[in-house]
This record gives structure tokens, sequence and C-alpha cells, in this order.
């Protein structure tokens, strides 16, 4: 190192043309340098080549970056890193290396910017650059991963996510160049230096047709539903967690390729899938994902994390050309699925607070309404309760005329699209008599906090009830710390019970939705000291749910819901509740539970039935 110290300018132009000439007779082109095979550990902690340290080498084996007589090597950035902080933080360390060492100012470029004569000469490419080398060098690094290595000319530190690419920014700075000889004002890369962190992911290998997903992409449809989309959005983040590859998705009016897991109704030639069922199956090397509806995509959601491609130590996934299998689409009681199907009473009434709040963190209503919408078309309640339907949060992102293309009707209001308890019915089965809506006397809260009525008549049979939707006060501080407000708004639902039986006479009067209390609270013992049955303790058709969990947790940079969370807690925890009078015989009372009903609120939908 000292003979390359005390060189001059013309030496040293001299040696680096020597140097790249020796790099292109000894067969080094782009993608042909050796990569250390390091092996995962556990815990998901890199391993790889020993990077080597010393920096003392044959300068005929090594690339020289940065010298106080040279000009210095450009580093070329990815675009999709190059305005990243974190990877801006991390070069303005190697900057600070290099400066320091030999007095030299490397220029930090965006690939973008690179011309012609750019993809002949030295350089440090960094992430998924345009240049060649990058393209063919960064197969196989998977999402956790980073690998630093020579190509031809070139030193390329690959990782296809941001936070592999500041990984192997800070090793390329500590490892690479912070070691090499204190004495020496030159900084160059040497046989040796090669590495390739790996992490061990839960899924070791996925093959279709014999052919490894790597180089797959994932097609939906042009035009794709609202499952179609999301279920394509998630196994490409699936893939990434658990696999370790992140395949891109494309819709169908990309040009077909061989190598494609096909998620929905394209253009690809899938077949039909039977109601009731969803299918995975193999043809021509391509891997088919469909279901025949909302609820069987939901479904397929669920079956792909839990089964088809569920990590595990060492999991292995082959399908093979010609595999296929169509699953029965779960349905139960438990999670209250049962009632796609099967409907127990003469009418079925949902209540919902569908959590029109301002917490973007989990999903904003734009991303949760359309699984809303896939809830109300998949059971199809008559009459449909919602709380927390918050403007602009929800009309203003168009609930109304969605809810019309279902076929609901809104049950009019004086307050119009400021209602935040609005009461929905399906128009081709039921009519109004009458209706009304009143806020809270003691109500506060944007006036968030009060009831919409209604008196429905079967266009078929005539036959007349009840529906209030309402939302008790919240004391924003410990649910039952102060149910002052609370039984107040009980004394007022009384009330409203009494007028209109006066008005009505005795027929069936249901009332339900967010409450805020515990069955066992003064206030909801006040409803049934007042003549109300909890609808619970009548229902022949139930699941011991409280119905609340959590808010579900959403990343925008994946489209998908990362995180949601389950109630824990049985019937006793609930605040969400349904109370009728003696005319209404309660036959079912569920809380759904499956994931869409998860994704989309901090309260699950209630499902109520009765006969006449």
């Amino acid at each position: 190192m000292a003979t390359l110290r005390t060189c001059s300018a013309k030496a040293l132009c001299l040696l680096l043309a020597l140097v790249l000439l020796c790099g292109a007779l000894s067969g080094c082109k782009p993608g042909g340098a050796p990569v250390g095979d390091g092996s995962g550990t556990a815990g998901g902690q890199e391993s790889g080549t020993d990077a080597g340290t010393s920096g003392g080498t044959d300068p005929e084996d090594a690339l020289l970056l940065f010298a106080p007589d040279a000009e210095p090597v450009t580093i070329w950035v990815a675009q999709s890193f190059y305005s990243d902080s974190a990877v801006k933080a991390e070069l303005d360390i190697v900057l600070a290396t290099v400066r320091k060492r030999t007095g030299t100012e490397p220029e930090v470029r965006s690939d973008r910017m690179a011309q012609a004569e750019d993809y002949d000469r030295p350089a440090i490419l960094i992430g998924p650059t345009v240049f060649p080398e990058s393209g063919q060098a960064s197969c196989g690094v998977k999402s956790y991963d980073f690998s630093v290595q020579r190509v031809g000319n070139k030193v390329l530190l690959c990782a296809p996510e941001r936070e592999g690419c500041v990984s192997a920014i800070r090793y390329f700075n500590n490892m690479v160049l912070t070691p090499q000889d204190k004495e020496s004002e030159t900084l160059v890369y040497s046989a040796g230096m090669d590495y390739r962190s790996a992490h061990e992911y839960p899924i070791d290998s996925v093959t279709v047709a014999g052919q490894e997903l790597t180089g797959f992409r994932i097609v939906i449809p042009n035009g794709a539903s609202n499952s179609e989309r999301y279920l394509g959005d998630y196994l490409s983040y699936h893939l990434y967690e658990q696999y370790g590859y992140r395949l891109r998705v494309v819709t169908d009016t990309a040009k077909p390729a061989a190598a494609e897991i096909v998620v929905g109704q394209t253009n690809r030639g899938e077949q039909p899938t039977e109601d009731g069922r969803f299918s995975v199956r193999v043809q021509e090397g391509k891997l088919y994902l469909t279901a025949a509806d909302a609820r069987g995509y939901e479904a397929l959601y669920d079956y792909i994390g839990s089964t088809l491609l569920k990590g595990g130590k060492g999991a292995d996934y082959a399908f093979a050309e010609g595999y296929e299998e169509s699953v029965p689409v779960p349905a139960s009681l438990e999670d209250g699925t049962a009632l796609v199907s099967e409907r127990y009473g003469d009418v079925r009434v949902m209540f919902y607070n569908v959590f029109g709040g301002i917490n973007e963190d989990a999903g904003p209503s734009s991303v949760r309404l359309p699984f809303q919408l896939d809830i109300f078309a998949t059971y199809l309640p008559d009459v449909l309760g919602l709380q927390e339907c918050s403007p602009p949060r929800y009309w203003g992102i168009g609930i109304l005329d969605r809810l019309q293309e279902l076929g609901y009707t809104e049950v009019p209001t004086s307050r119009g699209t400021d209602n935040f308890t609005p009461l929905f019915y399906r128009a081709d089965r039921l009519s109004v008599v009458d209706s009304g809506h009143f806020i809270y006397a003691n109500g506060d809260e944007a006036d968030s906090k009060g009831v919409t009525w209604a008196v429905f008549a079967d266009r078929e049979t005539g036959n007349r009830f009840v529906v209030i939707n309402t939302h008790f006060m919240y004391d924003l501080t410990v649910l039952n710390s102060n149910q002052e407000d609370r039984v107040k708004n009980a004394g007022e639902i009384l009330e409203l019970f009494a007028a209109l039986e006066a008005e009505y006479g005795d027929i069936p009067m249901i009332m339900g939705g967010d409450l805020n209390d515990t069955l066992d609270s003064p206030p909801l013992d006040l409803l049934e000291q007042g003549g109300l049955s909890d609808a619970f303790s009548a229902a022949g058709y139930k699941n011991n749910c409280s119905g609340k969990h959590p808010y579900p947790v959403y990343s925008a940079a994946e489209q998908v819901f990362v995180t949601y969370y389950a109630p824990t807690e049985g019937h006793e925890a609930a605040i969400d509740h349904v109370f009728t009078n003696a005319a209404a015989h309660t036959r079912t009372l569920v809380y759904l539970t499956s994931p869409y009903a998860l994704f989309t609120s901090d309260h699950m939908p209630v499902i109520y039935e009765f006969d006449f």
C-alpha cells in the first residue's frame, strides 16, 4: 500500500487502467462476481462471508475507489432511495470517511441522471439502479437482506428494500472503507471484501410447477373488486414478510407472462368458482386463486396465511402442475359467518359502529369503507343502523351512493348528511311509515350522540315494527367511571318507546347500537327496569363475544392491515347491545368477527334477527 500512497497522478492513472484491464481479462462481467454464501441464523440475524478488513492486497486485485490524486468514482443511488433521509444519513457518513482519508469529495447522484458514457465508468451502485450490473446482481437478494460485491469496474451495494439499503451502506463504511490501512490515503475494493447478509425467513421455498416464486408477479383484474385487489396486495406483503421476496402486483392489462399468480376473475382463462367455495390450482405454470364472492375471498385470505403459505421454521411449499383444490368457505356461529347462508328470523337488523374517527394509523375511512360495504352486501340486513358515520369522513366519500347501489335507502331526517347515526333499509322489502331523529339533551361531541328511528312496514305482509339506532354518550375518561350522561340517554330512550307504543300499539320494537356500557351498569339497568329486554339473553342463536377490540394497524406503504385483533372477552364486557320490547320474538344475536370486520373498526357488526 505504501507504493500506492507515493504514486504520482500519472502513475495512478496508469495503475487504474491496468486494474480495469485486468478485471476485463479475468472475465468479471456483470452478474459474474462471486458472492459469499453466508448462512442465516435464528431470530433474523445477519451473517455472511468475511469482508476482509486489512486492506492489504495485491494492487492488481483491487479496484481503486478514492485517492488524493485520482478522480473519485461516482456514487449512483437508485431513484427510489435517493431522497430517503435514512439513506442520505448513512451516505453522509461514507462521504465523511472518504473526505477524511483522501481529501476527495465523491459525487452522489440519482441513477436517473446517468448518461450513456456513465455505464462504462467505475462506480459505486446503491440499490436497484438502472445500471445492468444492479439488475443482474440483485437477483436472489431477499427483502431484508443486502449484498456488497464487485462486478467488473463497479462496486454494488445491492438491496431491494430501504432497510437493506441502509444496512448495506453502513456495512460498506464500517467493514470495507474504515478498516483499510490507516497509513494509506487510498481506498480500494479488494478481492475478499464481497459480503452477503442472510436473514432466516419463515418460509424457505415456494415453487409452482417446479419454478421458484422469485421471478413471479401477481395479476389482478383491471377494475378489480375490493376483495380481489386486497388479496393481491396482501399476498405480495405476506410473501415479502414470510418468504423474503416482494412480488409486483399488476393488472391483467399487462401482457401475459409465464410466471404469474393470478388472483380473481381476470382475462387469463381461469375457471369459474362454485358458490360457497374458493379454489387454488396450477395450470400451465400459473397459480390461480379464485372465489365466487367477497366472503369467499375473505376466507381465501385467511386460508393463505393459516394453511396454504403458512410461515414456520423450514416451511417448504411445492405446487406441481395440475395441482387443484376446491375448499368450502367456512361457516360458523362462532364468528357469525353462518349467517351468510342462514336466516333464523323474519327480519334481520344490523347495528354497527363503523369507527368514523381520525386515527389514520388504523386505516383511513376511504380504505375501510369498501370492506364494510362488502359486509353489508354479504349479510344483507333488512335494516342497517350505523354509529360514528362521521361527516365528512363517511358522507364525503360517498357512503350514501354506494349503499344505494346495494339497494338501500336512507331513513330521512332533518339533519341530512350531518347525521352520525343514520338508519338505512331495503326499499324492495320495506316501506317507512314514520321516522324521526333527535340529539340527546346533554349532547356534545359535535352532536354525534343521538337517535334515528323509523316505523317500518313489510311490503308483502303489512307487518309493522320499529328500529331505533343510537349511540350513547362517552365519558372521554374511563368507561363506567361516570354514567350520569348515559343514564339520561337511557331515560330518553324509554320515553321514545312509550311514545311509539302509544301511537302504534303492541308491535316489535328494537333498539340497538353502541351504548358505551356493560349490562351490569346503571344506564342499562334502567332500560331493563323500564320494561326492555336484553336480546342476547333471549337469543337462541348467538356467540359469546364482547364485540370490541383494539384498533387495527394499517400500513399505507404496504396497503394492507398489518395487525388486527379479535375480541378476547365474553359478552359480559360488551358495550354494543340490542334491547327489545315483549312483542319482538328474538331469534339471533351474533357479533361478526371474521377478518373484514376485524379490519375496519374497533367494534364488531351486531346482527339481530326476530320473528313477528
